[in-house]
């Protein structure tokens, strides 16, 4: 199946340039791995779901009932989020603010 746009390759939903496309996979796959370890620190289950989803593919926390917990999606914002935590050294701690921040937003 051919892009509908000319010069960009599709992954994981979004429409990437093809000289940035594979350093993008690198980062989403060093950005998974990374977030699924540190989800893991505080959820009783940590995965990554939705690949190639025209949503977008997420790493998500469960409890032990599978109910869903925490989530961090992996688009340029939650890439960027997980990035800075690599690099400070506090990735399960921002994504455990990251998530109470969400759920303080939706009550």
């Amino acid at each position: 199946m051919r892009p509908k746009f000319k010069g960009v390759k599709l992954v994981g939903g979004y429409h990437i340039p093809y000289r940035e496309a594979a350093s993008y996979k690198r980062r989403i796959k060093r950005c998974r791995r990374a977030a699924k370890e540190a989800m893991a620190s505080f959820c009783p289950i940590a995965l990554a779901q939705w690949q190639d989803s025209q949503d977008g593919e997420a790493v998500c926390g469960l409890d032990a009932k599978g109910n869903l917990i925490a989530i961090i999606h992996l688009d340029s914002d939650g890439l960027d989020l997980i990035d800075r935590g690599i690099k400070e050294g506090n990735l399960a701690q921002l994504l455990k603010e990251y998530n109470d921040n969400r759920k303080d937003e939706e009550a």
